[in-house]
């Protein structure tokens, strides 16, 4: 396999990257500025995503991806950066997207304080914030 799990993390971390996309048929994607740049390097095969897949997840996650077809986790790159992983699978094979955690909001979101009643959704474009009024 031509990519390691630690290497991408530390890539993500370098670059202040704000996710990390792995999936078969492209190489690693990472956003940058909201710019999605392809990792140099190969393509990936279905055994290089379930490597990476396995590297990060536990058994148990792993189990319910097997049953469910996904598993949402969080995961900590040491000190680094924190991620909340979405491992999925897409024609039977394992997607993973890694959001980073830690990364501040961006300053449009930061007039919108995220606090009980509030809805925080992600996705693979960014963040969102709903605010739920009871009517």
């Amino acid at each position: 396999m031509s990519y390691s799990m630690s290497d991408l993390l530390q890539l993500v971390v370098s670059e202040g990257s704000s996710d990390l996309h792995i999936r078969v048929g492209t190489p690693p994607t990472i956003r940058v500025h909201g710019i999605l740049r392809r990792v140099e390097g190969p393509a990936l095969r279905p055994e290089d995503t379930e490597e990476l897949m396995r590297s990060i997840t536990s058994e148990d996650h792993i189990q319910h991806v097997r049953e469910k077809g996904g598993a949402d986790f969080g995961f900590a790159f040491g000190e680094a950066a924190r991620f909340r992983v979405s491992v999925f699978k897409s024609f039977n094979i394992p997607t993973i997207v890694l959001p980073t955690a830690s990364n501040p909001l961006p300053p449009a979101y930061q007039w919108f304080p995220y606090r009980p009643g509030s809805w925080r959704i992600s996705c693979d474009t960014g963040v969102l914030y709903a605010n739920c009024v009871r009517i």
